[in-house]
C-alpha cells in the first residue's frame, strides 16, 4: 500500500488540473495496490477501470462502495482499525466525489503508515 500513499487534496487538485485524467490513473493504482494486499478479493484494476467507461461512471460508484470494505480489510490485515465507510463513500461518490476520493486517500494513508 506505501505505492499509493500521498497527500490527498494533491490526489485532487491533479485531478482537476489534468481533466479527470489523472483521477483514473489513481484510480487504477489504488485498485492494483487493493488488488496485491487482498488477492482473495479477486480485484481487476484494468476490469474495474473499463466497467467504469463502458456504464459511463455508473461502476465507479460500486467501486467506492466496495472500498469500503476492501478498506476495512486491508486495515484489519495491517493491524489498523478502519471502519467500513462504503455508504458514506457511495453517497459522497454521487454527491462530491473529491470528498470521497479525500477520504479513501487518508485511509490509504492511515493503513500504510
Amino acid at each position: 500500500m506505501k505505492e499509493v500513499v500521498n497527500e490527498p487534496i494533491k490526489v485532487i487538485l491533479l485531478s482537476l488540473v489534468t481533466c479527470g485524467i489523472y483521477g483514473i490513473i489513481w484510480f487504477f493504482q489504488v485498485s492494483g495496490a487493493l488488488s496485491r494486499e487482498l488477492p482473495e478479493e479477486g480485484i481487476n484494476p484494468g476490469m474495474i477501470i473499463v466497467l467504469s467507461i463502458v456504464t459511463c461512471g455508473i461502476y465507479s460508484l460500486v467501486w467506492y462502495y466496495k472500498m469500503g470494505e476492501w478498506l476495512q480489510k486491508a486495515g484489519q490485515k495491517n493491524g489498523k482499525n478502519i471502519e467500513n465507510e462504503g455508504t458514506l463513500l457511495l453517497l459522497l461518490g454521487i454527491f462530491f466525489s473529491p470528498a470521497a476520493i479525500y477520504i479513501i486517500q487518508e485511509r490509504i494513508n492511515q493503513i500504510a503508515a
